[in-house]
């Protein structure tokens, strides 16, 4: 074994060695995902309903970014014996579909007790073009 052969066999433990399995690659999208939903829904709701300064939008987008950014570094991270990353990509998006009412209704939850003395019968709820909007940020960020 060569000195260059021996380098690239190294590199390519340690590799393998920071490398996400499946499971841990779906579980990290998840959670980033989860995170940044919550604050885009918090956004998107308080400014249909006019509740916050547009500092306060701004700050809830940021955390957004921050958590879209992270999702971007997972998903374009090596992964560990699979190689079926649009098919575990699909599950995840599925099991985000799936949860959505309960974020919708968490986001609103939250809104609601932060701006309780302006709520009022026009309340705007978050709605599928919401969730739209979510997702087409998500694609801009992991270039999809």
């Amino acid at each position: 074994m060569t000195l260059q052969t021996l380098r690239e066999f190294i590199n390519e433990m340690l590799l393998i060695e920071k490398s996400f399995s499946r499971n841990d690659w779906k579980n990290n999208l998840e959670s980033f995902f989860l995170g940044a939903i919550r604050e885009f829904y918090k956004a998107r709701l308080a400014k249909k309903n006019n509740f916050a300064a547009q500092q306060e939008i701004d700050q809830w987008m940021q955390e957004v970014d921050t958590h879209l950014e992270k999702a971007n570094d997972v998903f374009n991270h090596t992964t560990r014996g699979f190689r079926d990353k649009e098919r575990a990509w699909l599950e995840v998006r599925k099991i985000m579909n799936d949860i959505d009412d309960n974020r919708r209704k968490n986001a609103t939850a939250k809104i609601k007790k932060y701006y309780a003395k302006k709520l009022d019968a026009s309340f705007k709820q978050l709605d599928d073009d919401d969730t739209q909007a979510f997702w087409s940020l998500v694609d801009e960020y992991i270039g999809r």
